[in-house]
């Protein structure tokens, strides 16, 4: 996708020699001046002065359009082109100026007319007479090709695509760092790794992580020491809004399972056991992606967690020491890697 930008109209002034480039495209693309250098050199020798106006910009998928106009010796050009990148439409544009420019260029050898050869009339011959045939069926006439289709280099180019090409399945790793409450004494911290695959709007991912340790004192040299194991599974709906193609937000919702850990520390504890509790929750909330390159992006995001069972840690069977909170809230960030 692709930043749509409308080109200001403004007066051509040729340039005194090579190509005078307008270049408008997404910030992905190509700088101006790697496109121009780019263009000279597909510039045949003696070319003149060359004009060309280019605007890239996305049309609805994963398909980038460039509307180009040339002007030259030869009049005024324009043509559109469709590719899936910007280095394909940049190397179809170089081909279009060369093409363009060398057809405009006047042959070195002008042909010389042959001499006219005076007509000599023929001598009247004797018509043989008619003979009466059937008239064999009338042939259609071959199809007259047009011009803007005749040019096997721009045929492709003008057509407009029949069908959007199929959505292609993505791979992706992602490393997080998780901070929140809620579920653990005081902050809970993690780091997770996350995998997962997806299409266009829609992805699916699994994971794990270990939750760092977390104390709450219960007395004189005394205290319980929480922690946390937990693996995720969610599914995500997201969006591709064509204004900020870099930008993706996805909504998400899963569920999340492991073992939650107390253990007793201290010298003022008689009963130093560990305890285990079986740990699920429901969790959903959202994530936004930031991709400015195609393989790798940066993810923000923020969950509720919701437990599924309410866990309770009690010190001789009486005096509680921890519950998860009804509700827990953590924030996501993280670094994603897309594949292939």
């Amino acid at each position: 996708m692709g930043l749509g930008v409308t080109p200001a109209v403004s007066a051509y002034v040729a340039p005194e020699d090579g190509v005078d480039l307008r270049w408008q495209a997404p910030a992905r693309c190509p700088s101006s001046a790697q496109v121009q250098a780019r263009l000279s050199e597909s510039l045949p020798p003696n070319a003149g002065p060359t004009a060309v106006e280019v605007q890239v910009q996305a049309d609805g998928g994963d398909t980038l359009q460039a509307t180009a106009v040339l002007r030259g010796s030869w009049g005024e050009t324009t043509r559109t082109l469709h590719s899936p990148t910007c280095e394909t439409l940049v190397d179809a544009l170089a081909l279009l100026v060369s093409v363009s420019v060398t057809e405009a260029q006047p042959p070195e050898h002008p042909e010389v007319p042959p001499p006219e050869v005076p007509a000599v009339e023929p001598e009247p011959e004797l018509e043989p007479e008619p003979e009466l045939v059937d008239d064999p069926p009338a042939e259609p006439p071959p199809p007259q090709p047009n011009e803007a289709t005749a040019d096997p280099l721009f045929a492709a180019a003008d057509r407009e695509p029949t069908d959007p090409p199929p959505p292609t399945v993505e791979g992706l790793a992602r490393l997080e760092l998780r901070l929140g409450g809620g579920v653990l004494p005081d902050v809970d911290a993690s780091t997770a790794l996350t995998v997962g695959i997806g299409r266009a709007w829609f992805r699916a991912e699994v994971g794990g992580g270990a939750w760092l340790p977390r104390q709450r004192e219960i007395g004189p040299q005394a205290n319980v020491g929480m922690r946390l194991f937990s693996g995720h599974a969610r599914a995500c709906v997201v969006a591709r809004p064509a204004a900020v193609p870099w930008l993706r937000p996805a909504a998400c919702a899963g569920a999340e399972a492991g073992l939650l850990q107390g253990r007793g520390q201290g010298e003022g504890l008689t009963n130093r056991s560990v305890v285990n509790r079986a740990w699920a929750a429901a969790i959903a909330g959202s994530l936004l992606e930031f991709r400015p390159w195609r393989r790798l992006s940066f993810v923000l995001g923020a969950e509720l967690v919701v437990p599924l069972r309410r866990l309770s840690f009690t010190r001789d069977g009486t005096e509680e020491i921890h519950r998860p909170a009804v509700v827990a809230g953590r924030g996501v960030a993280g670094v994603e890697v897309h594949f292939p």
